[in-house]
């Protein structure tokens, strides 16, 4: 057990060697794990570290990254309460009609008095317009409140197939200076486009491929990359259509989550420093649906990383 122990300290020591002024190695019979210090209220102690998911090839073609299409019906059972009475003066912001009366979607139909509250933010609507809401949008296996924009059900998008990876790299970005710098690079792989896509069957184009975006490697840096990869397998990180730099159809463009593709500098405001970022960019990873709730949901700490 000793001789064990001895090895496990001295391939930490070699993996985190660069970091021996920010972490400490914590080792107990439950195993070991990395220990920031930190000054608290109290005056001292630990708190755990962020980890950095595992390395290598991500990609957002598993089975489990496939966006499986869904019924408005399936994704309303889990989220709403059919409502037996209704306020007799609050409208139905969809169709516009009041609630007490019939919904502007499917007028003399068996269901166009029945009115659904939506459980997390309380807002009501009715059932059909509801259901011509999901119709009408891009059917990406989620439904999003009209009023306060809250995501029900996992949002997926239509990302072509690729791979997105992350290495470490041994200088910082301006206005983080003692971190490291996260680098991230996304492939998208050619081909045609899909039932989802704008133009199906027609190729789309890939142009400044592979992208790049830089992160300051402090545990909100780290935070956000956990959720960049979340937001990767879900396919929402590009989509297809008109690129904002050469006015061409059926591109693969960013899709709304912003990143930073310059590392020494912020010259076209697409770099550092930017104190603003990180919570920008989880600000609009929420939007997407992705949120810390989905932290955890990537995989444990990094390997080989060239630390």
């Amino acid at each position: 057990m000793v001789e064990i122990m001895k090895k496990v300290q001295s391939l930490f020591y070699r993996l985190f060697r660069n970091h021996q002024s920010t972490y400490t190695a914590q080792f107990s019979s439950a195993g070991v794990s990395l220990i920031r210090p930190t000054v608290s209220s109290s005056g001292g102690g630990f708190q755990q570290a962020l980890s950095l998911p595992y390395s290598g090839k991500i990609p957002n073609y598993t089975e489990s990254s496939q966006s499986h299409t869904k019924s408005a019906e399936e994704i309303l059972s889990c989220y709403v309460t059919e409502l037996g009475a209704c306020p007799q003066n609050e409208d139905c912001c969809i169709c516009f009609e009041k609630l007490a009366e019939a919904s502007g979607h499917g007028k003399g139909t068996s269901e166009d008095h029945v009115v659904y509250q939506l459980e997390r933010c309380s807002h009501m609507y009715h059932k059909l317009c509801l259901l011509a809401l999901y119709e009408s949008g891009q059917k990406k296996g989620s439904l999003q409140c009209p009023a306060c924009k809250t995501i029900y059900g996992e949002m997926t998008g239509n990302c072509p197939d690729g791979e997105m990876e992350y290495r470490l790299i041994n200088r910082a970005l301006p206005g983080n200076e003692g971190a490291k710098t996260i680098e991230i690079v996304y492939n998208v792989f050619e081909g045609v486009q899909g039932a989802n896509h704008p133009n199906p069957g027609h190729p789309f184009y890939l142009q400044g491929f592979p992208r790049v975006g830089y992160l300051p490697d402090c545990d909100k840096g780290r935070k956000v990359l956990q959720l960049l990869i979340v937001a990767w397998k879900r396919r929402l990180t590009f989509t297809i259509g008109r690129s904002a730099t050469t006015n061409r159809d059926n591109c693969v463009t960013w899709n709304e989550i912003h990143h930073k593709s310059e590392c020494q500098g912020n010259h076209n405001g697409h770099g550092f420093p930017d104190p603003k970022y990180l919570d920008n960019v989880l600000g609009e990873l929420a939007v997407h649906g992705v949120t810390e709730k989905d932290l955890g949901t990537v995989g444990g700490p990094g390997r080989g990383l060239g630390v």
